[in-house]
């Protein structure tokens, strides 16, 4: 009976915390600004608290647990460097005009032997709230959304980019298939409508077509140019609600049947034959020959063990490569 007592506690503990830590909005930093100091090699990051997040910090048990996470990306030509400082807001003095102020140095903190050259590099810093939270089980983080990166330098057509990506990211714009949404953070997740419009400007750019825009409404939640384009050539299915769910992420398998589907419309005389490898991945039937016509052609490779992760989000620039590469594969 005790133990039962004991596991019903411990339960309700861990439900009374989920709950608190569901209602918790960590807020997102203000008006982030940065700049240089007069040394050149070091730079300030200035942002404010929203209201709601000072009214979240006036309890003192949350403020000894808060922290800001600054975000440092510095790209040297091909060279990225990406690194995540923390700060404690109980260690940080707020400004008589509200906002806090950090000052790093790339250089002395061991990032690049490089000093700061803003003609040949770019800088960018962006600024997330926190939380440290506890319970039973031990210890997790609340994290909020990252401010609007701050860009200091060289201006790039795209931003956040990882190192393996830059040269088909760089003939992505070549081809004109980056879509605007997407240039401001790579690594972020492709959502369904930004995959459509880099299909329709990959099949626009392969034939030399536009694709006429329909008037019809094909989905009861998206009137988007690019979705609509893409709905109309067959690219793109909804669900069977009418919805098209566009901002929502989109799975690898499901990149690979709409890449098919458009090379099937392009192609219409190719081969789409394959000799299929052998994969512990659990492919849906629907994207199975898609998925292995591309694995097989070189297009959607595996992880660093073998993996094709079907059913994983993809990034921005893991979505924009892979067309990149059917676009360069099928000439």
């Amino acid at each position: 009976m005790k133990r039962i007592l004991i596991f019903v506690f411990i339960i309700s503990m861990l439900i009374t915390n989920i709950s608190f830590a569901q209602n918790i909005e960590v807020g997102i930093p203000r008006s982030v600004s940065a700049g240089q100091l007069e040394d050149n090699n070091t730079f300030f990051i200035r942002w404010r608290n929203e209201a709601s997040t000072n009214i979240l910090l006036g309890d003192p048990e949350i403020a000894k647990d808060f922290f800001y996470q600054l975000d440092i990306y510095i790209r040297e030509g091909e060279r990225v460097i990406s690194r995540n400082l923390s700060y404690s807001y109980s260690l940080l003095e707020v400004g008589e005009d509200g906002f806090f102020e950090i000052n790093i140095n790339p250089v002395e903190l061991g990032y690049t032997e490089k000093d700061v050259d803003i003609m040949k590099y770019t800088y960018s810093f962006r600024v997330r709230n926190g939380l440290r939270m506890s319970d039973i089980l031990g210890s997790y983080f609340l994290r909020g959304s990252y401010s609007t990166p701050v860009n200091i330098g060289l201006v790039y057509p795209y931003s956040y980019a990882s190192q393996w990506a830059i040269g088909e990211l760089d003939k992505s714009i070549e081809y004109n298939l980056l879509t605007d949404s997407m240039k401001g953070n790579m690594r972020d997740i492709v959502t369904r409508a930004e995959f459509s419009e880099i299909i329709v400007r990959f099949y626009e750019s392969k034939t030399g077509t536009e694709i006429p825009l329909q008037n019809s409404k094909v989905f009861i939640d998206s009137d988007d140019p690019y979705v609509l384009k893409a709905a109309s050539m067959g690219f793109i299915t909804g669900y069977l609600d009418g919805t098209f769910k566009p901002n929502n992420p989109i799975f690898r398998q499901d990149i690979a049947v709409i890449i098919t589907r458009a090379l099937k419309t392009i192609y219409k005389n190719m081969s789409f034959s394959y000799k299929p490898t052998d994969h512990s991945d659990e492919i849906q039937a629907y994207a199975y020959d898609s998925v292995m016509f591309l694995n097989y052609k070189g297009i959607l490779k595996g992880d660093e063990k073998g993996n094709l992760n079907p059913l994983n989000n993809t990034t921005r620039e893991e979505a924009a490569v892979l067309v990149v590469r059917t676009y360069e594969m099928f000439k």
